[in-house]
């Protein structure tokens, strides 16, 4: 248990150990006899601010422990099978969205600058050729 909060601390996630009966009482009702199928037994959940966290961690953690099965998620009002929790711990996180539209901003930033400066640099270059075919 060390060990999968270890990874999950690594990805930006918490684990606890909850008891199935107050869980399924704090749900509510909401994700119907599928969310109630998934506490059984003993059950951890793995949770952070950015969904892809959690999954990223416990499906890291769960290729190399034959013990920790993952049986589903929930994220927001959805109710997640295995699968699909395998699907989300394959996109891209938070910050890593975060960083690739402001690289894709800064590079659209910096084309527009060169292209503002481009007919600056050409007529400087054409009155320096002109200069030197005078002096000449």
């Amino acid at each position: 248990m060390t060990k999968f909060r270890g990874v999950l601390r690594k990805q930006g996630a918490s684990a606890k150990v909850i008891k199935n009966r107050l869980f399924k009482k704090a749900l509510d009702g909401k994700g119907g006899d599928v969310a109630d199928a998934m506490f059984v037994d003993q059950t951890v959940i793995a949770y952070a601010e950015d969904p892809v966290a959690a999954a990223k961690g416990a499906s890291e953690f769960a290729k190399g422990n034959d013990k920790l099965v993952i049986v589903g998620g929930i994220m927001g009002d959805e109710i997640l099978d295995a699968a699909s929790v395998e699907a989300l711990s394959k996109m891209p996180s938070r910050e890593e969205l975060i960083a690739t539209v402001v690289a894709r901003l800064m590079g659209q930033a910096s084309q527009i600058a060169q292209r503002i400066n481009a007919p600056g640099q050409g007529l400087a270059g054409a009155i320096n050729v002109i200069g030197e075919q005078a002096a000449a």
